[in-house]
Parts: C-alpha cells; sequence; structure tokens
C-alpha cells in the first residue's frame, strides 16, 4: 500500500512539472510582454503657500499682490504666444516667432500707428482638443479690453486699435501708437489667450459672469503642458502630461500640487521627500538656509525679484509734509538698510535702490543713473531742521507748534519679510526721533481698495519692481473715487514730467534710445522717491536633487515653471 502511494506522488508530481513546463512562455512571449507593459511613471510633487482661488495670476492678483504659487501654476496648465525664461529673455512659445522689427512681424508706420503679426503654431490645441486659433485671440482682446470686466483692467489695451483675423493661425494687432512692449501681447503678463469656445456663450450672455464660472479653476482648460485631472479646494490639484502640447508632451507624467499655508510644513514635507519643490513665495530665505544645510537631496534657488518698499501718499498725506521730497530724503536716511538687507536676507540680496529687477538687461547700465541714500542720521537731522522740525527734550522732533511728528507705515504682514520690515522701520524712526508707527492691515480689509489706497502715511509692500512698476506711477493709472480706486499706481502720485517720460519710454521702439529712457525715469524716481525702496526680496525656491532641469533662479515677471515641459526626475 505504501508502495502504490509513493507511485501515485511521483505520477502527479510528473504531471504538475509538465504542465508547468508546457504553460511557460516562450522568449518571444516573454519580450511581448515587457513592451506592453506600463512604463515606470514620472511624479513630482510641489508645495504652494496658498489655497489658490483660480489659474489666472492676473485674474489672483489683488490689493494684497497676487496669489502665492498662482504664476506657476498657470504656466504649468497653460501658456501663453511667449514666455520670458530664467535669464530675462523673450522666447516663442505657442508662437512660431516673436514680432520684430527686423522679421517684418514688427511694423511701424510713419504717422505712428504700428503692427505686430502673431503667427501660431500648427498644433497649438487646448486641452480638450480644440485648436488655439487667432479667433481666439480675437475673443481674449474682446473681453479684457471690457471696460465693465475690471479685474482684467489694463491701460495697455487701450492702445490698441483692434485686431484682425487673417486666417486660422494668423492675427495682426493694430496699435494706435508705438508700444515698446507690443511683443509681449497674449503672455501670462498681457492677456493671455482665452478659449472661445468655452467661453464666449457666457460672456455674449451676460460678461459681469463671466468671472464666475468654474472655468477658471476646477474646470480649467489650458493649452499648456500639463492639464487638471482633480482639483480638491484646500487640499491639492492632481495634473497629468497633455501629450498633445504644442512643444511636445511633458517628460513628467503627473505632477501633484499641495497647498501647505505653513512653511514649517513645507520644510517638514521637504526633509521627508513628500515634497520636490516649491513654488512661488514660500519659505523663507532664513528657513531656506536652514534647510539647505539639512537637506542633503536638494537644494536652493534664489530669486532676486521684487523689492520691499515703502509706497508714500501723495493726496491728503498725514502728516502733510510726506509730500515734500525733503522728508522722504531724511527719513530715507535714516533706515540703515544694508543692515536690513543683512538680517532679513543673510547678506544674499542688495539693498534696493533701482527700480529695475536685478536680473533686468538695463540694471547695471542705470547705475549711474541712481539717487543713493546711505544710511546717515545727520543727513536726517539737517533735513528736519531746514523744514522746521526741532527735537524736544524726549529726543522726538516737533513742529513749530510743539506736535510731536509722527509717520505711520502700515502694511500687509502676511508674508514675513514684509513685517519685520515694518517694524524694522517703524524702529528705525523711533530710535531717530521720528515717531514711526507700525500699522499692520486687518485681514478683513486687506482687499479694501478704498482703505488702501487713502492710507494716511506710507504702505509697505513687495511687488512694483521691475519694467512694468517702473510705468506704474503714472497720473492716469492712480486709484480714485471716480475709478472706484482701481490703479496700479498705489503711491497716487500725479507728475506731468513723470507721465511724458514713460510715454516716451513706451512709445520709443529703437532698444539704445529706450535705454536711455530707462535711466531718466531710474534717475526720476530714486530722486523724487516716488517708491522708497528697501531690500530686494530673496525668494527661496527649494529643488530635489532628482529633479533635471528645473531652476528657481528666475527674474521678476518670470516663473520657474517657464520650461517645465523640459523638467525630468533621475
Amino acid at each position: 500500500m505504501a508502495i502504490w502511494r509513493i507511485i501515485l506522488v511521483i505520477v502527479m508530481v510528473g504531471l504538475a512539472v509538465g504542465c508547468a513546463s508546457s504553460q511557460r512562455p516562450t522568449s518571444s512571449e516573454r519580450t511581448l510582454a515587457v513592451a506592453a507593459a506600463p512604463a515606470v511613471q514620472k511624479r513630482i510633487t510641489v508645495a504652494v503657500r496658498s489655497n489658490p482661488p483660480n489659474l489666472n495670476s492676473t485674474l489672483s492678483g489683488t490689493a494684497i499682490g497676487k496669489v502665492p504659487g498662482v504664476p506657476e501654476i498657470e504656466q504649468l496648465v497653460h501658456t501663453g504666444l511667449e514666455v520670458l525664461d530664467d535669464q530675462g529673455r523673450r522666447r516663442a512659445q505657442l508662437a512660431e516667432t516673436l514680432p520684430d522689427t527686423t522679421n517684418g512681424l514688427w511694423r511701424v508706420f510713419p504717422d505712428g500707428r504700428m503692427e505686430t503679426v502673431w503667427k501660431i503654431r500648427p498644433n497649438a490645441s487646448w486641452h480638450d482638443g480644440v485648436p488655439l486659433t487667432a479667433a481666439d485671440l480675437a475673443f481674449t482682446l474682446t473681453v479684457v479690453q471690457d471696460r465693465s470686466l475690471s479685474a482684467f483692467r489694463n491701460q495697455t489695451y487701450d492702445l490698441i486699435e483692434g485686431i484682425d483675423v487673417e486666417d486660422p493661425r494668423t492675427a495682426v494687432v493694430r496699435w494706435k501708437r508705438p508700444f515698446i512692449d507690443a511683443d509681449t501681447m497674449f503672455s501670462a503678463g498681457l492677456a493671455i489667450p482665452l478659449p472661445k469656445h468655452l467661453l464666449e456663450q457666457a460672456y455674449s450672455q451676460d460678461p459681469a459672469t463671466l468671472l464666475d464660472l468654474p472655468y477658471w479653476n476646477r474646470e480649467f482648460v489650458g493649452a499648456g503642458p500639463f492639464k487638471i485631472r482633480e482639483w480638491v479646494d484646500g487640499s491639492h490639484i492632481m495634473l497629468d502630461a497633455n501629450a498633445a502640447y504644442a512643444l511636445g508632451r511633458p517628460k513628467i507624467d503627473s505632477v501633484e500640487i499641495m497647498f501647505i499655508p505653513d512653511n514649517n510644513t513645507i520644510v517638514a514635507n521637504l526633509l521627508a521627500g513628500r515634497v520636490h519643490v516649491t513654488l512661488g513665495r514660500g519659505i523663507s530665505t532664513e528657513q531656506g538656509l536652514g534647510l539647505r544645510a539639512q537637506w542633503a537631496a536638494g537644494h536652493m534657488d534664489l530669486t532676486y525679484g521684487n523689492a520691499v518698499a515703502l509706497y508714500p501718499q501723495f493726496i491728503n498725506p498725514n502728516p502733510p509734509v510726506l509730500t515734500d521730497v525733503r522728508f522722504r530724503r531724511a527719513l530715507m536716511h535714516a533706515i540703515d538698510r544694508q543692515q536690513l538687507a543683512d538680517s532679513l536676507m543673510a547678506g544674499l540680496a542688495p539693498i534696493a535702490e533701482s527700480i529695475l529687477d536685478p536680473k533686468d538687461a538695463l540694471y547695471p547700465t542705470t547705475q549711474r543713473d541712481i539717487v543713493r541714500y546711505p544710511y546717515d542720521l545727520r543727513m536726517t537731522a539737517q533735513a528736519l531742521e531746514t523744514l522746521g522740525y526741532g527735537k524736544g527734550p524726549d529726543g522726538n522732533y516737533r513742529d513749530a507748534a510743539n506736535q510731536r511728528l509722527t509717520v505711520e507705515i502700515q502694511g500687509v504682514t502676511t508674508t514675513d519679510i514684509n513685517e519685520k520690515s515694518m517694524l524694522a522701520v517703524a524702529d528705525a524712526w523711533q530710535q531717530a526721533g521720528l515717531g514711526g508707527e507700525a500699522a499692520p492691515i486687518p485681514v478683513q480689509r486687506q482687499g479694501d481698495r478704498e482703505f488702501r489706497a487713502t492710507r494716511s502715511g506710507f504702505d509697505l509692500a513687495g511687488g512694483g519692481s521691475g519694467r512694468v512698476g517702473m510705468i506704474r506711477w503714472r497720473s492716469s493709472d492712480a486709484p480714485l473715487a471716480e475709478t472706484n480706486f482701481v490703479g496700479g499706481n498705489k503711491t497716487r502720485y500725479m507728475n506731468p514730467e513723470f507721465d511724458t517720460l514713460v510715454d516716451r519710454y513706451l512709445t520709443t521702439i529703437p532698444r539704445d534710445e529706450n535705454a536711455q529712457i530707462v535711466g531718466e525715469i531710474v534717475h526720476h524716481i530714486s530722486d523724487q522717491l516716488v517708491v522708497m525702496g528697501l531690500v530686494y526680496d530673496a525668494q527661496a525656491t527649494m529643488i530635489a536633487n532628482r529633479l533635471v532641469n528645473a531652476n528657481g533662479n528666475v527674474p521678476t515677471d518670470g516663473a520657474a515653471t517657464w520650461n517645465v515641459h523640459d523638467w525630468d526626475v533621475r
């Protein structure tokens, strides 16, 4: 009986082995199986220190500035006909080439009018597969030129006479007069293309409801390298590579964007390997330096961009002497800006003596045009005495009526550098006997345009750097009651001489002549202290070493994600 059992086991084992051998795939079958298997997915996670309301950098801008991360996310899912690279150069993106006076696509006529010709890449399309055409560009201009949609308001649009659609891929923008930045049209900074097929019906029915559509966030359809798979408000956005992107499918397959409002949480996620890159204004430079010493898996890039500055009130200020440039100069001499840069930026960023971005090509050549204000309390005292102020027994300056001189600084404290700068300046003025008072703006009033525009003394804020900021201080752009307090000229500075300078800058196309005018504008702003720069904000971007082609050192008006379709992972 035992022998039969042994024989039965042997037979069963033999049958099993035979079956296994007959089911074993051949070498050709194994090759086909490997080829059919999905490739390893390349995924990265980024962090932004906000909960973005939408994916349009123009619409997300408020009285307190741009929402951190939105310009960078916008470049992930959408792009314009041109883009600003990390060297401050403009590159064609969805356009075949940029208009230029040398290639015949930028034509200036003897009567002062101008035309720019835009040719869209033949394979440019929206995420839903619909081709991006010249009709989309024409619709975009219709929307942004609509004065009832103040969120899009930009005085540049008033210079445009019209647009002609020559064929599905060619549009000609007609300008009433020369405009130096006409080659930035249909970009993230100036009328990024809008999909006519998705928005025209709502706009035609009621323009006022256009901005309420879910299109601007969870149902966003762009023409960029990634498209939205999922949006969970207050949590994250999931993006997938756009295989039909005009510049080629991104090398990275998916991107998770985490909304992390707390800096310390961002740092913890970086150290844990959960986050691979930060976008927009996130952790402080101080935190970045500390993290750099611990984070062997990544590094820190710095962008020396927007200047933290004091914006004086030029209409009915308190004290009234604030409109006297001698007083503003006295205040500037009382601030040790180098110490401010050393303490807030670890000496990594220069003091902001110019309105220009340090990465601007004209920044070095305009240094000679800057009027400088070194820290010197003797010069402060001399200027104040000339204005009729004297120090009382308590060491504080007083006017002829024995009223103490006090200057208020208001500002938003949602970023650490703003809060620290405000307190540092107020303390410096207190030490000098000037009675500086810091007045943080309550959260509920941060978007109150009238409140922000009619402040008594100074507004301390970031932004306003670069050539866009340089031309912002025109009289016509001042937020007044008759404009419903809409306008980028937050100082409400009104000077015909300066307006003429800006007009010359905007209408002078030859680059050498234009550069000379930029120098004159830099001189005027620093001489008259239209804006009182403190320090350039060194924005830290943390990038994991496994990321390839990512660069956080970009100009103020640029975005680190300008070339995200070329990013890769090791």
